[in-house]
């Protein structure tokens, strides 16, 4: 995978690349959209009490992601989930799980059942690497918008395929369904209560700092609090679909894979989207955990972050990216007591690198705990 990254690397700065929309609102227009504060989300049932966010951090962050899961699934904490928040590869995984999911059924059952799980997880070790050297190359030399239709639809099938025993081949099912798949589609199984809310999270190509280059892209909106938040229109197909909004949050080489979209906000220009944790080379906020930031500033009592960023060297960059932008745009105050200490040790001392760690974040009116 490292060796493909570089591969892309390499060439973005070839001829060919993504021209960007530096995003803002037209002087005098008058934005179509709700900015009275944040959008409600439909909760699973009762009170929005449990949360849950996946880090970016492409397939690793994917493959340990459905880990997670499986092991909250296993705990019974997956019933009680009323929206998920998800960056890059964590979309990945929270993609796959909506895709081989039954809504019949216990949510997540479909693949996390002890029964089923061994086959899903020989399905996953096929399926990983969806963008195999060959394609690869490819998107290198390829002009856009090539690469990134590609991306997608790599995303849709990997999200979508199922090996097949007796054909001895994986077999993508209903790509033709699922390609065109529109966001609103999940709202009747997240009103009955069989699936959580998500929000997709994305990064906006404005010269506007901090929190107005983050875009939620749910079932029910697209936006910000900084430029408003467009509800989509379910009786027309202006609508994102699925594996677009994953894609476009996992397009962590912006100048090859980023998207435009139509202005959904203002209504007369594109909106240039990409990597939800920040891709490099184009400005942004760079922080793998950013889709906690819309559960915190949402007061979500208890949230689960799941973090796989890649940190050898335990520096915590997306925590304090995280921690920073809550505090000056929510005025939000993020503490996990062991990274703290960590920030602050002695010279030479080591992380204690226990399977999780406890922390709270907190304003007036607002508490939530991880």
């Amino acid at each position: 995978m490292k060796r493909e990254l570089l591969s892309l690397l390499g060439v973005v700065l070839l001829p060919g690349c993504v021209h960007f929309t530096n995003y803002d609102l037209t002087p005098g227009s008058q934005p179509h959209v709700d900015k009275s504060g944040l959008p409600p989300t439909e909760h699973r049932g009762g009170s929005r009490d449990w949360g849950m966010s996946l880090s970016g951090g492409g397939i690793r962050s994917c493959a340990f992601s459905i880990g997670a899961m499986k092991a909250l699934y296993d705990r019974n904490y997956l019933d009680h989930l009323d929206i998920v928040s998800t960056v890059s590869g964590g979309g990945y995984a929270w993609y796959w799980l909506l895709s081989q999911n039954d809504p019949n059924q216990r949510f997540g059952r479909a693949v996390f059942d002890d029964a089923i799980w061994p086959r899903k997880d020989s399905e996953l070790q096929l399926l990983a690497k969806f963008v195999p050297p060959g394609l690869t190359f490819k998107c290198a030399v390829l002009p856009p918008p090539w690469p990134a239709h590609k991306y997608e639809e790599q995303i849709l099938v990997f999200g979508q395929s199922r090996y097949c025993t007796n054909e001895q081949e994986v077999l993508a099912e209903n790509l033709s369904a699922a390609r065109n798949q529109l966001l609103t589609s999940y709202l009747p199984d997240i009103r009955s209560g069989a699936i959580p809310f998500f929000i997709v999270n994305a990064t906006l190509k404005t010269d506007r700092e901090r929190a107005a280059k983050l875009i939620e892209i749910s079932p029910a909106y697209i936006g910000n609090s900084t430029f408003g938040y467009h509800r989509w229109d379910t009786t027309n197909r202006c609508v994102l679909t699925a594996p677009k909004a994953i894609a476009i949050s996992g397009a962590a080489i912006p100048r090859k894979l980023a998207q435009k979209v139509p202005d959904y906000i203002n209504g007369r220009t594109k909106m240039t989207l990409y990597d939800g944790g920040g891709g490099p080379g184009a400005g942004a906020n760079e922080g793998e955990n950013l889709g906690a930031f819309a559960l915190i500033r949402r007061g979500v009592p208890n949230v689960i972050i799941v973090d796989a960023e890649a940190d050898p060297n335990y520096e915590f960059g997306s925590y304090v990216k995280l921690k920073c932008l809550l505090e000056k745009q929510e005025g939000i105050s993020l503490r996990v007591t062991n990274i703290e200490a960590h920030l602050n040790r002695p010279a030479g001392a080591e992380f204690n690198t226990a399977p999780f760690s406890i922390g709270s974040a907190t304003r007036a009116g607002v508490s939530s705990h991880f």
